[in-house]
C-alpha cells in the first residue's frame, strides 16, 4: 500500500511554511489556504482550517540511515526523546527503527527505517531521503471496524498490534495506525492526546487508486481509478 497523497487540517500555514521551507529545505508550494510538499512519492498538504488537536504522520527513511537522519534533523530541530536522552527508538517487531519531532504547527512526525524493506541508501542523508509518507495516525473507538472496511473496500489487511488497543492496517509501504483513544491515550513518545482527526488520503493498493476521507470517525471512501 502506497500513501500518494496526505491531506490534513492546520491553523498555522505560516508556521508549516517556515518548518518545511526554512528549516527542513523543501520546496512549499503555498495557495491562498493550503501549502503542499513533495516528500518522495507523496505529496503532504495542509488546508487552512481550524483544528481541535494535533496529528501523527511518519516518512519512510532509507533503512540503514537512521543515525545519518539523527544527525541531520537535530541540526535542524530539537527531537522528542523517547527515554531520558535517547532519541531513537527500537521496535523490535515491527524490526524498525524511529525519530520524532514536532512541526511548524505542532504535530508529532516520525521518521522511520524498515530495515525488512531493505532500500539501503549510500548517499549523503537529505530531503531527498524522505522517501514517501508511510504512517497516518487514525484514532477511534472503532478500530475493528476500521480494519474490516479497509480490508473489504480496498483489499489492504491487518498488519500487525492489538486490535482492541492499538492495529495496523496496510503494509511497511504504508500503514493507517489505528489506536483506540478509549485505551490508548496519548501519542508515543508525547504526552499529546489521541483524538480522532480529520484528514483525506489518496490511497494506492493493488493498482487501483482509492480517495479516503475521515472524518467523526467514519471513513468514506472512492475507487478513483487504476
Amino acid at each position: 500500500m502506497q500513501i500518494n497523497k496526505l491531506t490534513l487540517h492546520s491553523n498555522n500555514i505560516v508556521s508549516q511554511v517556515a518548518f518545511f521551507k526554512d528549516i527542513l529545505g523543501f520546496e512549499v508550494v503555498h495557495k491562498v489556504d493550503l501549502i503542499s510538499i513533495t516528500i518522495g512519492t507523496s505529496t503532504l498538504e495542509f488546508v487552512n482550517t481550524p483544528v481541535y488537536g494535533k496529528y501523527h504522520y511518519c516518512f519512510l527513511i532509507p533503512c540503514n540511515q537512521i543515525e545519518e537522519a539523527k544527525g541531520w534533523l537535530s541540526n535542524r530541530l530539537d527531537l522528542i526523546p523517547v527515554v531520558d536522552n535517547n532519541y531513537i527508538a527500537n521496535f523490535e517487531s515491527w524490526n524498525a527503527n524511529a525519530i520524532y519531532f514536532y512541526d511548524g504547527d505542532g504535530n508529532i512526525a516520525e521518521l522511520i527505517a524498515r530495515h525488512d524493506l531493505q532500500n539501503e541508501s549510500n548517499e549523503e542523508f537529505g530531503i531527498h531521503s524522505l522517501l514517501s509518507v508511510n504512517e497516518i495516525g487514525t484514532p477511534s473507538f472503532h478500530i475493528r471496524a476500521l480494519d474490516a472496511q479497509l480490508t473489504e473496500e480496498i483489499g489492504s489487511t491487518y498488519w500487525k498490534g492489538d486490535k482492541d488497543r492499538f492495529s495496523t492496517n496496510g503494509n511497511q509501504d504504508g500503514l493507517f495506525l489505528l489506536p483506540n483513544y478509549n485505551i490508548k491515550k496519548t501519542w508515543y513518545p508525547t504526552e499529546i492526546e489521541l483524538l480522532p482527526l480529520p484528514y483525506t488520503a489518496t490511497i494506492i493498493q493493488n493498482g487501483n487508486t482509492y480517495k479516503i476521507e475521515y472524518k467523526g470517525e467514519r471513513m468514506s471512501i472512492k475507487k478513483l481509478g487504476s
